[in-house]
């Protein structure tokens, strides 16, 4: 078991922590400069963390956000998220009184990290009330130092969107071994942070990483330019000795340095009730444009909304889009394109939202999994779908094993994936759970079985965007009754999803924190009509 790291509740800085937090220096008076200490192995302990704002940050600290009770309490965030569950338009209405929130025996994600890929996940009334009541906390706090005498002051910041997580009782997580995260896209000198607030009403979550990490200089075995930057096995001994699981407990958000190293540890939810947190991306920059350049765009076609990674491509990365992001790119001074040698942090592909399950489930492994799961969702998203098998061919530098598509003459025998082991049939005549609107198997949706010449779908892990969806299902039932779009977005939304300077960030949050930073406990029918029969 790692020691257990917590602080001081910071919701209501004392005295004395006004100036650990950045906040208690008057504006007449001169700045004293801080050197920031390099932390070391012996200088990670347990017990309090300084703010992330703070000279002594240990690139990982935790704040109370949500009370624990009252109109702000954790009991009504979760009450919001369950609302916009219930009235996700991607799921169909489940049987019977019992909402599909709390139906535990449907899973809102495939894959044991359990967060969530449907489109109106990010755009619906609790993600983006909470995302708002973050920025109001994160601003009125400073909590990134842009303010006067701050750490980075001057400098912008940009709150990134990313997941919610609704972990069903059973559901574990794939562990991930010591990492780091790096996202795609930024400029020199750029700074990204990662976290996210519990919301869980009893239960605490856990972060396991080393503090200070993120300060230190590249190690060997560690590639700090990869999207997720493995330690190297020479590494672990020492990394696991130095490492700290820090405590969320309800209501709490913790905000790390994405060069923190940490993990994911296969741990199950144990627990009675779903496990729920909401995640954020933050960036603290001196660039203008933000980190995904048409960031509006998605925000106004409510489309999935990528990591910050950039690791999933986007059903439509052919089309113009990738052209389009390169010149935007060039004409703000920034290199989006992928090059192993001189951009290692560019874009190999125009980034789209993560999927809605992991791709080797419908590719190689349970299609009857994926199949279960589709079943939870509006028939008119759906297509059948065929599985094209895997043939081992070689094995890679590490001695792994290299797969390829099938070709003609190739045995059954040698087909690798459970799913062609004693459920060919299952494989190759279809498992109804297509996600691309647009795809066809090229004979007019009319064929029976899989076929070799059958090509591969784009994405069909991934939802459209609900503009897109709603365009698709035009001439559908479902698509004139069914209330796909969410609210619009107003300018301030958006705002804060690009990057901007402290005073316009607070302006934004003192206009607008009273109709859009409380928890929405009332979210709209997804059914226009519910009359109309299909």
């Amino acid at each position: 078991m790692l020691p257990n790291l917590s602080l001081p509740n910071l919701a209501q800085p004392t005295e004395g922590l006004l100036e650990w937090l950045g906040l208690g220096t008057s504006k007449d008076e001169p700045c004293q400069p801080k050197k920031k200490k390099l932390k070391t192995a012996a200088a990670v302990e347990s017990g309090p963390l300084p703010p992330i704002n703070s000279a002594d940050s240990q690139g990982v600290a935790v704040y109370k956000v949500l009370d624990a009770d009252g109109p702000d309490s954790v009991a009504r965030w979760r009450q919001s998220l369950a609302a916009s569950v219930n009235a996700a338009p991607e799921f169909q209405p489940v049987e019977g009184e019992t909402p599909l929130f709390d139906r535990l025996d449907i899973k809102l994600a495939v894959g044991g990290f359990a967060a969530l890929g449907h489109s109106s996940s990010f755009h619906n009334e609790f993600a983006r009330a909470l995302r708002f009541r973050a920025e109001q906390y994160v601003v009125e706090k400073d909590l990134f130092g842009l303010g006067k005498c701050g750490v980075d002051e001057g400098k912008r910041l940009e709150q990134i969107v990313d997941r919610t997580m609704v972990r069903r009782p059973g559901q574990k997580p794939t562990s991930e071994s010591w990492h780091r995260d790096v996202a795609r896209g930024t400029s020199e000198g750029d700074k990204v942070f990662g976290g996210w607030i519990n919301l869980d009403t009893d239960n605490d979550q856990y972060f396991s990483c080393v503090p200070g990490s993120s300060d230190e200089q590249p190690e060997k075995g560690v590639d700090y330019e990869q999207g997720f930057a493995k330690i190297g096995a020479s590494s672990v001994a020492s990394v696991q000795a130095r490492a700290r699981r820090v405590v969320i407990p309800p209501g709490h958000m913790v905000v790390f340095n994405e060069r923190t190293i940490h993990e994911v540890a296969a741990v199950p939810n144990s627990g009675a009730t779903s496990s729920c947190r909401l995640f954020f991306g933050w960036r603290v920059t001196t660039d203008t444009t933000p980190l995904f350049y048409d960031v509006e765009r998605r925000l106004r076609e409510q489309d999935g909304m990528p990591l910050k990674s950039g690791q999933h491509k986007h059903a439509y990365s052919d089309d113009g889009r990738y052209s389009a992001m390169l010149q935007s790119g060039q004409a703000n001074g920034r290199n989006f394109k992928y090059h192993p040698c001189n951009n290692t942090l560019g874009f190999r592909n125009y980034p789209g939202g993560p999927p809605m399950y992991p791709s080797a489930y419908w590719g190689q492994q349970d299609p009857e999994m994926v199949e279960e799961f589709c079943a939870a969702l509006r028939p008119c998203l759906l297509k059948q779908r065929y599985f094209n098998p895997a043939i081992v061919d070689g094995v890679d530098s590490k001695g792994k094993p290299k797969t390829r598509n099938v070709r003609s003459g190739d045995s059954e025998d040698d087909y690798v994936g459970s799913c062609f082991k004693g459920r060919r049939g299952l494989a190759q005549e279809g498992v109804l759970c297509n996600f691309d609107l647009s795809w066809d198997d090229g004979r007019d949706g009319g064929r029976t079985a899989w076929s070799i010449d059958v090509t591969n779908p784009l994405k069909a892990d991934t939802m459209r965007s609900l503009t897109e969806t709603t365009a698709a299902l035009i001439g559908h039932p479902d698509g004139r009754r069914v209330r796909w779009m969410q609210r619009p977005y107003d300018d301030a939304e958006i705002e804060i999803h690009t990057p901007q300077p402290l005073a316009r960030l607070a302006a934004l949050v003192a206009e607008h924190k009273e109709a859009r930073a409380k928890p929405v406990l009332e979210h709209p029918s997804p059914l226009l009509y519910p009359s109309v029969c299909v």
